[in-house]
This record gives structure tokens, sequence and C-alpha cells, in this order.
């Protein structure tokens, strides 16, 4: 989980078009998702690639749970469940989106009770010193969706980098939601790939 040793072997490029206009910008990888999973869930354990088409009533539904001012388009999401011997250890959220004009993209990990177990961040376009730290995405680890899983309660802010706070934190939110909603409509005894 320790993202930041990575940066040196891992410090590549990729496009990104930034939200004004349309202009190329590049965005820091810090490491791709198969090393994420890997690393968070154990390299041994099998990782099944969903593509996720929610319908209207399950976006309303998360947006209803994520809270005010946390978007949940209506898109395709993509999730990954990982097993282990056919037991479920989790699922992780892949969520791209802006912090001021510039993408960013994390993975965020669910237990299977509906917490968070922690967040990655796989690249960054905004400049380097927004970057939020490993020490800081550890505060949203073992977390469930409430109203205290928020900047100013259970989430401490950042300074000079309230922005970037407020994405993860999103992020966050976002995933869990529809998370909640997702599994209320996975059909029971589902068990593995």
């Amino acid at each position: 989980m320790q993202h930041r040793r990575l940066i040196a072997g891992l410090l590549l490029t990729a496009a990104g078009i930034a939200a004004s206009g349309g202009s190329h910008a590049e965005a820091r990888v810090f490491m791709s998702r198969e090393q994420a999973l890997g690393q968070t869930l154990g390299e041994h354990t099998e990782f099944r690639r969903e593509s996720v088409f929610p319908t209207e009533e399950q976006v309303a539904l998360a947006r209803s749970l994520a809270g005010n001012g946390v978007e949940i388009r209506e898109a395709p999401l993509t999730r990954y469940t990982a097993w282990d011997g056919g037991v479920r250890l989790g699922t992780a959220y892949l969520d791209t989106h802006l912090v001021r004009t510039l993408p960013q993209t994390v993975l965020v990990f669910v237990k299977p009770n509906g917490e968070l177990l922690t967040i990655e961040i796989l690249s960054f376009g905004e400049p380097v010193e927004y970057l939020p730290r490993e020490s800081w995405l550890r505060q949203f680890d073992d977390k469930p969706l409430d109203d205290s899983l928020a900047i100013g309660r259970r989430i401490h802010g950042m300074t000079g980098a309230t922005l970037s706070a407020h994405a993860v934190t999103d992020a966050a939110r976002r995933a869990l939601a529809m998370h909640q909603v997702l599994e209320a409509g996975d059909p029971p005894g589902d068990t593995g790939p």
C-alpha cells in the first residue's frame, strides 16, 4: 500500500484531457490497477472485472446515499471483485474524476461488510504539491458510509489542497453508495468466479 515508494520506478505519463477547453495535460501514473489490486488484496487473489450499467433508479438511490454535492453519473462503472478459494474478499471501484481541471484516478476498495478497506491513487494530473499523502489516505481505512465520512468530521482536510481532499472524499462516498445499491440488487448465493 505504500505507493510513494513506487513513484521513482513507475513515474510514467498518461494523456488526459483538461475539462476547461480540451487542452492536453499529463497525469502522473503511480501504479496500474493490477498492481494496486495485487498489492492490496494479495497477488494470488483472483479478480473478476465487471462493467456495470446501473439503472436510473439505482443511480438515483446512490445519489441519495452519497449525499449532496457528490456527483454520480448515469454511466457504466468498472469494478473488480476479489476472490480467494470461493470467498469474496472485497470489491474495488475504479473512479476517474476531475480535481480542479485535471483528472485523477483512484481505486476504492470496499470490504464485504460495506466499509472502506483502503483507497489508492493510480494517477494524478494536478501539480504534485496537491497530491494527497499516503498518511492522509489512511484515514479512510475501515470507514462506513455515513454522515461522518466528510471533510471536517471524521476526515481531516489538507492544507493547501482542499480540492484534492474533497475529490477523494467524494470518490469514497460515490463508491460506497454504488456498492450498497449494487449489492442490494445482486442475487443471493454469489460464490465466486
